[in-house]
């Protein structure tokens, strides 16, 4: 009877020591996720800053694009009138011959001795 109780005792004392190693190994699991996790927080703020750094120089540069957009098409206006003057001048002088030079100076300078009310 004696050796049967040594030996439930022992087999209890195995399980036991089974367990504690089972609890220990789940201890370090969860400290080893703990850790994975805090690192991957570190990884998920470090990602959402650059983020946000790259939504301020997408905005920055869209609003470069919109400026220079603009430029163009304000030059693109600019040419066109220039076009526009530059065929009215050549249409006018063809219609009127020779004389359109002068007639064009003669013009210009009368609105420039005509008094401005």
């Amino acid at each position: 009877m004696e050796e049967q109780l040594t030996n439930q005792i022992q087999t209890l004392r195995d399980q036991c020591n089974e367990k504690k190693s089972s609890l220990q190994d789940h201890v370090n699991s969860i400290e080893i996720l703990r850790e994975e996790i805090n690192m991957m927080s570190e990884k998920k703020a470090e990602l959402e800053r650059r983020m946000q750094t790259l939504l301020k120089e997408r905005e920055a540069l869209n609003s470069g694009l919109d400026d220079a957009t603009y430029k163009i098409m304000s030059l693109e206006h600019q040419i066109r009138e220039q076009e526009l003057q530059k065929y009215s001048t050549w249409s006018f002088s063809r219609y009127f011959g020779p004389y359109a030079r002068t007639m064009l100076s003669t013009a210009r300078e009368q609105a420039e001795y005509e008094p401005r009310t």
